[in-house]
Order: structure tokens, then sequence, then C-alpha cells
């Protein structure tokens, strides 16, 4: 059982990075949406109601693969996004408290009341046999310090956030593999071809 100070550090970590890539996607359907591509406009009461379309998403999510600032993405440069939504956060800085109390999230005590899970979510893999590979140094991470000590949470559903009911305990190497592009349903076959590994 994880220490309740374990628990809550993870609980912080997972909802300051929901709000952070939620933020993110915000802004993104927001310059998006401006016939000017313009920011400025931007209010919380419009984030508190923000529900991006499936094309948002699929723009949101293509914009975050590009492999470099000269990229278009729908006839939109994505070094105009990103310089667009830096001088954003530069300018709203003491805002970004109230946007994050309107953020939607697991709330602590749902997150506490997750179950331990005995095996990860999509290929099985079990809570035993990853602490195995974790102490014979088996899991290859650039974030060691981070990431892949311990089981994740992953969003069934990545445009649904990490919100009750959308969680799923999974391994390290599922959770890097499914990414935000996949829904559960649709990763499960590759999780079951990751077990055979």
């Amino acid at each position: 059982m994880p220490h309740p100070t374990d628990i809550t550090h993870r609980y912080q970590a997972l909802r300051k990075r929901s709000f952070e890539r939620h933020l993110d996607l915000f802004l993104t359907t927001c310059f998006l949406r401006s016939p000017t591509q313009d920011l400025s406009q931007v209010e919380p009461s419009v984030y508190q109601a923000f529900l991006p379309t499936p094309q948002e998403w699929a723009f949101y999510v293509q914009s975050q693969q590009a492999k470099s600032y000269a990229t278009s993405v729908n006839n939109i440069n994505i070094g105009t996004l990103d310089k667009a939504i830096k001088a954003w956060l530069v300018d709203n800085t003491p805002q970004l408290k109230e946007y994050e109390a309107h953020h939607q999230c697991i709330s602590p005590a749902a997150f506490n009341a997750l179950p331990e899970p005995a095996a990860c979510a999509y290929c099985k893999l079990t809570q035993a046999q990853f602490e195995t590979l974790r102490q014979a140094e088996q899991i290859q991470t650039k974030r060691l310090r981070t990431r892949g000590t311990s089981f994740e949470i992953d969003c069934k559903i990545p445009e649904l956030g990490y919100t009750e009911g959308n969680l799923a305990v999974c391994c390290y190497w599922c959770n890097n593999a499914k990414t935000d592009e996949f829904t559960a349903a649709e990763f499960q076959p590759v999780a079951d071809a990751l077990a055979l590994v």
C-alpha cells in the first residue's frame, strides 16, 4: 500500500499535468476559433464551459507532433500558435489560479479511492512482474526519476482528461505506447501484442 504522502504527491502531479495539458488544448482551440488568431479575448468563464470538437482535438494532437515551428497544420503555422500561447501565458500569469479553479479533474478523494491494481489494465502485466523488471533495471525510460518506477494513470478516452470514470491504471509501457491518440478500445490490440513480449 503506498504511503499517504506518495498518494498526495502523485495526485498533485497528475492534477498539474492535467491542468497544463487542458489549458494548452483550450488556448490552441481559442486560437483556431479566432478569425484573427488572437487570444486577447480569452476569459476564465470561457474556459469553464470549454469543450473541444473532435476536429479541434485532432488539430491539437497534430500540433503537438509537429517536428518544427515552421510546420503548418491546416494552414496554421505552429510557430505562430506557440508564440501566441506563450505570450498569453506571460500576460495572464496572475489569472492562472482562477483558470485552475475551473479545471475539471478527478477529486483527491476519488483519486485516493482508486483500487490498487493487480495488473495493468491493458496488457495484464502484474504488479509483481513489473516490480521484478524494475529491480532488474529492465525499464528503459528517459525520465526514470519521474516515470517508470510504478504503475501510471492513463485517460481511457484522451479528450476527457483525468476525470472520474475515465482512468485506467497501467504499466509504463502501455501508457507510453497508447499516447493521447488512442482510446482504450483502439489500443487494446497493441496491448495484447505487448503482452507477448
